[in-house]
């Protein structure tokens, strides 16, 4: 969350925050969403897990039986910043079912 405070200056009220990183607990993204609420900014965080890289080998196949695209990370990013505008606080995981509630 520190990485992003230097920036929120330049963010514009009823903008969106989009973290990505899957070190993003989600009560410290909840806790960004509550501070920027009042200027009608959405905070949201992109927990990617099992995603393909090039090279890589012998990962763990989560439940949906394959690895995730790079792809499918910065689609939910995109979704999270433009189209979830009722949405904000949450830890998005896309990591094939790996985490549970």
């Amino acid at each position: 969350m520190d990485t992003a405070r230097p920036l929120l200056p330049r963010l514009g009220d009823g903008g969106a925050v989009v973290l990505m990183t899957p070190a993003s607990s989600p009560a410290a993204v909840h806790a960004l969403a509550a501070e920027l609420v009042r200027r009608g900014i959405r905070v949201n965080a992109v927990a990617p897990g099992c995603i393909e890289a090039p090279g890589g080998h012998g990962a763990p196949l989560p439940p949906l039986g394959r690895l995730g695209a790079a792809e499918e990370v910065a689609r939910a990013a995109l979704f999270l910043a433009t189209d979830a505008t009722f949405t904000t606080g949450v830890r998005f995981p896309v990591d094939g079912g790996l985490s549970r509630p």
